[in-house]
């Protein structure tokens, strides 16, 4: 018996049966195959030497030739960054499955390892829970083989052995790392400048996990053109989706109509695909049928994907785009790429004159980031205005005679557009479009600050005595009087030292020297000040390199009036609105805490070990909702809880319908799901019942009630697999209005969302873990970059 479908584990079950032994190869998976299968891409970072050309590795090339095409040095789907072969998660299935259906095989997914038995002092039965029927499956072995990344059977079975990575002159094997590269990548390692570079700690498998979270959301999805379009002829050049083809445009210019229906209502990216060109786009929508939204785009043939815009598209409404070539050019299209922002709680605004009477009301957080569409009815002047709103300069970029667009980097409930002063393009109609939570109030220029300190002598208690870079200083002052949170994102990890003084007296309100840990990932909240409205502050910051700062965003924001929610262990609820939240917590010793909501929305609570206790750490992920309380195991911790962009969450509403209430979920991404239902008035439902596409029943599940709520939590989570699926909620009674929110179930992984890459892999222009980040979001699951 092998417990674990790693690629060791999948490995060894294919080796061993070759050789005639009976197999029995059990996995909690619903795939095989570990990292090569759980990524979004997969590339094996092999070391081009002969050897690995032989075995089930050699055997994979083979086969990834033969599918996919490619020579001997580079296999599969477009070129790996590392080794020889990258392709997508599915094709390595199919062939690990393949293989695994040899005679000796019994292939057991979906199994949950609960208890290892001995008979006459030796390992011989293993019992397996079925993960959703439950049922117990006994095994009898004579042999038992770990093929699980963490040890988790040894473990079980009490059995002494190591995790992390082996030195080469431990195990003599040429591809595992020097003991000096090892020692740097475990401990660290000084450099001539004195920055330390490495020291990760001896983990397993971060790099997969790292992966693995990054990529298994697939919140992008790819929709090409209506076929045979008259006018627009297939290229024969190849196209940059997998699967996908690329239509040219001829002499006679004609719409090329793309349409998208999506899974749930939402604001989105959306990304034309294409190889050079010009066009302009026309974007119908229910929200604005009578203006006339048309874009003008210069598509450059080197840069393969070119923003459209922000748009809000409502679920199983079908909205077109249609695409009319500049006459003249040569333009050749692949199709749309939408990307779900997670905008759950809001739609556009649609503002007609007279502006001034027009205020700004969101109906989840009390302030986003916006685009402004400006229509107008004259054409617009040459020179476009420059304008500023509340402090900022604002940008004004021209998409057609008649339209323009302006980027907001914060709306608050409340506010009106006058302070634009657009009225002299004399607008015909303003779109509001609201494109991600607004994170602050008050943010930071850090490329143009008040002024820069060197040479300075600091204090013995000052957090820059031992800093060697300049000391950037800002002026500022604050709205209101309130109790504020300062935050910032980095996309690289370092040291940093930060100062917040009162201007009047320069003396110190506060002060931290922290890291940055979620690399381009998350806003890591700092401190908590209680600033007043009139008085004037300064904001000292120093970084421990000279690494450039403009990716880094610096925040201050009223914790009353933010979309950051703050809890200091008390029964309070939280008045968020419902959506996946990033949880920080800080605490004043170190020790292991556990992280739980009320009520629980999570299979486990979180768990989280506090390692510095002067600022606060991440501890993973939770689905909150108005009325839920986040309590620790350490009476005084203070946490916070950030909205979190990372993971999609799909959300239908209904109102009036009689039961059951049915939703059909075409294209979710396959994985691990659970459910939340807000019903007005009206008790939970009986049971749930999830069928797939040819109508039999995945899944039936039952409700639990949120007490004091009209919140309803399903028992258990679910798995989704490629295929569609309807989710019927049976009610005793009509529904006035019940939304429905499905998201990914997060696994505990909290310490791999410290991961940083060794910096050799890295440049400091353009980190590797920036693009593999940014660009995780325009990839599907049967559409693949190359």
């Amino acid at each position: 018996m092998i417990y674990g479908a790693s690629l060791g584990g999948t490995s060894a079950a294919i080796t061993a049966a070759e050789h005639g032994a009976k197999v029995v190869l059990a996995t909690e998976s619903e795939t095989v195959g570990g990292q090569a299968t759980e990524a979004g891409m997969s590339a094996f970072d092999d070391v081009r030497r002969n050897w690995e050309d032989n075995g089930i590795y050699g055997d994979l090339l083979l086969f990834l030739q033969k599918k996919r095409g490619g020579t001997g040095s580079n296999v599969g789907l477009g070129k790996a960054v590392v080794g020889r072969a990258a392709s997508i998660p599915d094709d390595f299935e199919e062939f690990f499955r393949s293989r695994l259906q040899h005679e000796n095989i019994n292939l057991l997914t979906g199994q949950r390892l609960i208890e290892v038995r001995k008979k006459g002092g030796l390992w011989s039965e293993a019992l397996l829970r079925d993960i959703q029927t439950h049922d117990v499956i006994r095994i009898r072995y004579h042999y038992l083989v770990d093929g699980t990344t963490t040890g988790k059977l040894l473990a079980m079975t009490e059995t002494p052995f190591n995790l992390g990575i082996d030195a080469q002159s431990a195990t003599e094997e040429i591809s595992a790392l020097h003991d000096k590269v090892r020692r740097g990548f475990i401990e660290g390692e000084t450099n001539e400048k004195g920055q330390v570079i490495g020291g990760l700690g001896n983990r397993t498998q971060a790099m997969t996990s790292a992966f693995f979270l990054l990529d298994r959301g697939y919140p992008g999805e790819f929709f090409p053109p209506k076929e045979q379009q008259r006018c627009w002829k297939k290229a024969g050049s190849g196209s940059a989706i997998a699967d996908a083809s690329v239509l040219v445009s001829s002499d006679i210019p004609c719409p090329l109509e793309i349409p998208v229906t999506t899974e749930s209502s939402d604001i989105f990216d959306v990304y034309l695909v294409h190889q050079g060109g010009s066009v302009r786009v026309f974007a119908a929508s229910p929200l604005w049928q009578d203006l006339p939204l048309s874009f003008d785009l210069a598509l450059p043939a080197n840069e393969q994907y070119t923003r459209v815009g922000a748009f809000p598209i409502e679920a199983g409404r079908t909205v077109s785009f249609s695409l009319v070539a500049q006459h003249g050019t040569s333009t050749k299209i692949e199709g749309l790429i939408l990307v779900k922002k997670n905008i759950l709680h809001e739609q556009a605004l649609v503002l007609r004159p007279p502006f001034i009477r027009s205020s700004i009301q969101w109906k989840g957080f009390p302030a986003y980031a916006a685009e402004a569409l400006i229509m107008t009815r004259e054409r617009l002047p040459v020179t476009l205005p420059k304008l500023t709103f509340r402090g900022h300069h604002l940008e004004m970029q021209q998409l057609s005679p008649f339209l323009a667009r302006i980027q907001i980097p914060e709306l608050r409930n409340g506010m009106t557009l006058t302070d634009l002063a657009v009225e002299q393009l004399e607008p015909s109609a303003i779109v509001i479009i609201p494109t991600k939570v607004s994170a602050g109030s008050q943010v930071f220029d850090l490329t143009r600050s008040s002024r820069v300190l060197t040479n300075e002598k600091w204090a013995y208690n000052s957090p820059f005595r031992n800093i060697k870079q300049p000391v950037h200083e800002w002026d500022f002052s604050v709205t209101e009087d309130a109790l504020y949170l300062s935050s910032i994102s980095d996309t690289i990890s370092r040291w940093w030292a930060m100062e917040l003084l009162d201007a009047d007296s320069n003396t110190k309100i506060q002060s931290q020297v922290f890291s940055t840990q979620m690399e381009n990932r998350l806003l890591q909240p700092l401190f908590l000040s209680s600033l007043a409205k009139g008085k004037k502050y300064k904001l000292r910051l120093a970084s421990s390199n000279d690494r450039p700062w403009g990716n880094v965003q610096l925040i201050i924001d009223s914790v009353e009036n933010s979309s950051t929610y703050f809890s200091d262990n008390a029964s309070k609820a939280l008045p968020t609105p419902a959506g996946i939240y990033d949880i920080w917590i800080r605490s004043a010793k170190q020790q292991a805490l556990t992280i739980a909501t009320q009520p629980s929305t999570t299979p486990t609570p979180l768990h989280h070990t506090i390692r510095r206790t002067k600022q606060y750490e991440y501890a993973g992920k939770a689905f909150l909702f108005p009325g839920v309380t986040i309590r620790a195991s350490d009476i005084f911790a203070q946490m916070i809880a950030v909205p979190s962009p990372s993971v999609d969450v799909y959300r239908r509403n209904s109102n009036s319908l009689q039961p059951p209430l049915s939703s059909t979920f075409a294209a979710l991404p396959p994985g691990l799901y659970r459910s939340a239902m807000f019903s007005h008035d009206a008790p939970c439902p009986s049971q749930a019942t999830i069928r797939e596409e040819n109508g039999s029943i995945n899944t039936t599940f039952a409700w639990t009630h949120v007490e004091g709520n009209d919140i309803c939590i399903l028992e258990r989570p679910f798995i989704i697999r490629q295929d569609p699926i309807q989710f019927d909620t049976h009610t005793g009674s009509e529904q006035k209005e019940s939304f429905l929110y499905l998201f990914e179930d997060i696994p505990p992984l909290s310490t791999t969302w410290t991961f940083d890459f060794f910096p050799p892999m890295t440049s400091e222009q353009n980190p590797l873990s920036v693009s593999l980040f940014t660009h995780r979001n325009i990839v599907s699951p049967a559409n693949v970059l190359k």
